[in-house]
């Protein structure tokens, strides 16, 4: 797979990075102490997807600041879903 569908450098904006930083912020904001015990294995995450050629350095930065986006975006999603269902249904 990786020899000959997929190139060293991977792609952009990094996904492990974008779906651990959901998670980690998640954790701070519900549940506080997982996310002391997770701070050093998402922050070692970020590390390891450049360090062993996953991604580039700039793909793990994307892909955290996709996270920030998404996270920023949802709730307006949801609200803007809800009024939806509300004149849907009325």
């Amino acid at each position: 797979m990786r020899s000959n569908l997929h190139y060293v450098g991977g792609t952009i904006p990094s996904p492990h990075a974008a779906a651990a930083t959901i998670m980690w912020l998640m954790a701070y904001r519900y549940h506080r102490p997982s996310f002391y015990i997770l701070t050093p294995v998402v922050l070692s995450l970020y590390v390891s997807t450049f360090y062993a050629r996953y991604h580039y350095v700039t793909d793990a930065v994307v892909g955290i600041a996709v996270a920030f986006l998404a996270l920023a975006l949802v709730p307006v999603l949801i609200k803007g879903w809800d009024k939806l269902a509300a004149r849907q249904s009325a």
